[in-house]
């Protein structure tokens, strides 16, 4: 099972916890388990529109069992992000309705969003 911790608790947030979930509805049962939301600058102890426990950046410790998924869309904070978590497992969200050609070839800890194609030659990077 990967357990995701989404980091991020914005606009671009939502869009990426409802198609995530999409991904986990559609997946075999118990591959994913969401953990909670990794956000600094919300106050809240739970996320009121997905329900989800808010943990800050320094309770995190590294596990292998544990992939983050980023829900940022800035992307000074998504590097500040991705170099802070280096060690870390980062998921690619792949939405049931996207088509990926098995030629294809994906990097890591990107969102590749509903009704996507990407086609047999193309190599899309990391994050």
């Amino acid at each position: 099972m990967k357990k995701i911790l989404i980091v991020g608790d914005s606009g671009y947030f939502k869009e990426q916890f409802v198609w995530l979930k999409d991904v986990i509805s559609s997946s075999a049962p118990n591959s994913f388990e969401i953990l909670g939301i990794v956000d600094d600058k919300n106050k809240n102890k739970k996320d009121n529109f997905s329900k989800l426990k808010i943990y800050k950046e320094n309770k995190i410790q590294y596990s292998r069992d544990i992939w983050l998924y980023l829900a940022i869309g800035q992307p000074q904070i998504r590097s500040r992000i991705i170099k802070k978590f280096k060690k870390f497992n980062f998921f690619t969200m792949k939405h049931p309705s996207a088509v990926v050609s098995e030629e294809a070839k994906l990097g890591v800890g990107l969102s590749i969003s509903p009704g996507c194609i990407v086609a047999g030659n193309a190599k899309v990077g990391n994050f």
